[in-house]
């Protein structure tokens, strides 16, 4: 078994296969001056995706993170304040890095 093939998603643009770290943080700062949303794709249904609030029915001034490992039962949702937070939790991710999800990791039904 060899390395998982990550592919990064942008709502505007063409995906970026095995994303470095830099990819992934560049994007995150475009959130919402340029994309309004971001996921990395692990297959498998296994994402992380975010955008930020005043698009898809996200409040204003916040952004959501949303976390799928799997099956439908297993998508998550976490609110953060600012990029930064967003930039965290996807570099965190894409090393499998503990501690990446301390956040309060809300299960959603879609």
């Amino acid at each position: 078994m060899g390395v998982p093939r990550l592919i990064l998603k942008r709502s505007h643009g063409r995906p970026i296969a095995q994303p470095s770290a830099l990819d992934v943080e560049s994007q995150v700062h475009r959130l919402g001056n340029g994309l309004d949303y971001l996921i990395v794709d692990m297959g498998g249904e296994n994402y992380l995706q975010a955008a930020v609030g005043g698009r898809f029915e996200i409040p204003a001034g916040v952004c959501w993170v949303e976390r799928r490992e799997g099956s439908p039962d297993l998508h998550f949702r976490c609110e953060v304040d600012t990029p930064e937070e967003v930039a965290e939790i996807f570099r965190g991710y894409l090393v499998n890095q503990d501690g990446w999800g301390d956040r309060h990791w809300e299960q959603i039904w879609l």
